[in-house]
């Protein structure tokens, strides 16, 4: 199961498009943004399959960090893969993925073939 979140940015359509060419329909899903993220974890049961991912697109101006902290002080999603599109790494970004274990794709624009190297290499 893949999970995007859309974001504020035109990035969410270009991974969407991206993982539609290689994730079978009924494997994914897309949210708005980081409370309908939020809304959709707790709602669903355990056990989860291994494979899923959160792929989130944003941008300068969309609070990233707040979604990702929840995500790691969640027991249920400390593990679960996230892999985030940014157009600019920027330093302290990069520290913050480095402490809780998240990829980074950055890129101008979108870097959607390294997200579709990671989403193959997770199968």
């Amino acid at each position: 199961m893949v999970l995007i979140v859309r974001g504020n940015s035109t990035q969410g359509r270009a991974v969407e498009d991206a993982i539609e060419r290689i994730v079978p329909p009924l494997l994914w899903r897309s949210v708005a943004d980081s409370e309908q993220l939020i809304a959709y974890l707790n709602t669903q049961s355990e056990p989860l399959p291994p494979q899923l991912i959160a792929c989130c697109a944003f941008d300068e101006h969309d609070d990233y960090l707040a979604l990702l902290e929840w995500l790691r002080s969640e027991p249920r999603w400390q593990a679960l893969p996230v892999a985030i599109l940014v157009k600019k790494l920027t330093a302290p970004l990069a520290q913050i993925a480095a402490r809780l274990d998240i990829h980074v794709l950055a890129g101008e624009p979108i870097a959607i073939e390294p997200l579709i190297a990671l989403l193959r290499a997770s199968r």
